[in-house]
């Protein structure tokens, strides 16, 4: 019998500790990720420059706040998250306001937003279809929407599972890394990418961290698209 809950536990003081990666000295597991996840921080950053209005979807501990410039005259940054610990600690460190709620159902106006960001997130999502929609309503006309999508069911992430993240959820006590994996992980990387393009086209998408790699050889994919 599978006990989830301490399984579930135990992951979360090591996603506990990826959030806080940039505040203190982290492990070798996230820092890889880290390494790798800064390439697709950085593309966004830059493709978020100009952007009036920003929302980012799944803000975490502030991951992508590090990348941020600072220098884009952006009048409104907001983040949504489903977390209070995250959003205590995005506001604390970064003065960020951020909005506790399910980006299913988020409070916010039509075209709100200029610019849409999520990283690293659209994975996890149950209810993908209803966000996408969600993301459309509150991205105004022309606005961008800037994904980083991990390629889930690649061999690149394949390979990564089998000689650090299953090995790493061992060591912490994780009897059963497999079925921890899987139950947060419930979106591949190609059913993200093909109901995202059904909503939004594409302006670009581009392998991370090597941008020549096909999807299969990469562990991220980022996404730059529009709203029609």
């Amino acid at each position: 019998m599978w006990n989830s809950e301490r399984d579930l536990q135990l992951w979360e003081e090591i996603a506990q500790e990826a959030h806080s990666r940039h505040s203190r000295k982290s492990g070798l597991y996230v820092g890889l990720l880290t390494d790798v996840e800064r390439h697709a921080h950085q593309l966004i950053a830059d493709k978020a420059r100009g952007s009036k209005r920003v929302l980012e979807i799944g803000i975490g501990g502030g991951e992508h706040l590090v990348f941020r410039h600072s220098d884009t005259g952006t009048e409104r940054y907001v983040g949504l998250d489903l977390s209070p610990v995250y959003a205590e600690i995005c506001e604390r460190k970064f003065g960020v306001k951020v909005v506790v709620a399910d980006a299913g159902r988020m409070p916010f106006e039509d075209a709100a937003f200029d610019c849409v960001i999520a990283v690293a997130i659209l994975e996890h999502v149950e209810n993908l279809a209803t966000v996408l929609a969600e993301i459309e309503r509150v991205l105004e006309p022309g606005g961008r929407f800037l994904a980083a999508i991990p390629t889930n069911g690649s061999l690149a992430v394949g390979a990564f599972k089998a000689v650090m993240t299953y090995p790493t959820m061992r060591r912490r006590g994780i009897r059963r890394p497999d079925l921890v994996w899987h139950h947060l992980n419930v979106n591949c990387f190609k059913r993200v990418r093909s109901l995202l393009l059904q909503r939004f086209p594409a302006t670009a998408q581009v392998a991370v961290p090597f941008r020549w790699l096909p999807w299969r050889l990469s562990p991220l994919w980022a996404l730059l698209a529009t709203k029609k």
